[in-house]
Parts: structure tokens; C-alpha cells; sequence
């Protein structure tokens, strides 16, 4: 089984990474259960592109930032 961890992250306190770590940690140990976090493939992805400041692109260069966000959903 596989488990997708979803949830809001653009307002959540570091991406809510506190939270989906102990969620990751339960559902392999107690369910043997693959987790997928967004917020880990979406960090790989800013890392990839030099994209670090993707939100500032929201208000500065719509263009670009919609791009972006084309290529995380692509990736999800």
C-alpha cells in the first residue's frame, strides 16, 4: 500500500514537515505502508531547477511561477 501525504503546506510552520515525518515513521512501522511526500519531491525539484524563490515569483513573474507550479503538478 502506498500512502500519499496530503495536506496544506504553503501556510503550514516548515511545510508541516513535522508532522508528515511522525506520519511517515507510523504508517511504515506499524502498516509497512511506502509514504509519498509532496513537500520532499517538491523540495528535490526547487533544488533541481535553482528555484528556491518560486513564491516570490506568485507576485513577481506570474509566467514563471505558473510554469513552475506546472512542473510540481506533473511531478505529484
Amino acid at each position: 500500500m502506498i500512502a500519499y501525504l496530503s495536506g496544506g503546506m504553503e501556510h503550514a510552520v516548515n511545510e508541516g514537515e513535522d508532522w508528515r515525518n511522525k506520519m511517515t515513521e507510523w504508517l511504515q512501522k506499524n502498516l509497512e505502508h511506502s509514504v509519498i511526500d509532496p513537500v520532499k519531491n517538491s523540495r528535490q525539484l526547487v533544488d533541481e531547477t535553482q528555484s528556491h524563490d518560486y513564491m516570490l515569483w506568485k507576485k513577481s513573474d506570474r509566467g514563471k511561477y505558473k510554469a513552475f507550479v506546472r512542473k510540481l503538478i506533473r511531478q505529484d
